[in-house]
């Protein structure tokens, strides 16, 4: 696809520079990949559970985060609360793939080895 856009090899060498420039910006706008409306497209295990938990998770690490700058505790309540959430979030993404995932093996012959 991108040898058809630039050209014939007798042709490319008597392109004028205008034309020359304009193949390869074309050439570059095709062969480069880009994402729709800068969205990325959720994962088949995420859910609202999970992206309300991860919510969580970030609130109580920005606030651990804020509250160690001013005060030096060894190990202050807001690192332990940040850390269970975090844990509770890995959990539940852990779950959540282990039941899409078998919930697709049931459901494809093929994902299981040995079948014919």
């Amino acid at each position: 696809m991108i040898i058809e856009k630039w050209g014939p090899e007798n042709q490319t060498s008597q392109m004028n520079p205008e034309a020359f420039i304009s193949t390869l910006r074309n050439i570059s706008k095709t062969s480069t990949i880009r994402i729709s409306n800068g969205q990325r497209v959720m994962p088949y295990w995420w859910d609202a559970e999970i992206q309300l938990k991860r919510r969580e998770c970030n609130k109580l690490r920005r606030f651990w985060t804020r509250k160690n700058k001013t005060q030096n505790d060894p190990l202050p309540q807001e690192k332990v609360n940040y850390k269970k959430a975090k844990k509770e979030l890995k959990i539940l993404i852990l779950n959540s793939k282990r039941a899409h995932w078998k919930h697709q093996a049931v459901n494809s012959e093929k994902a299981l080895p040995n079948k014919e």
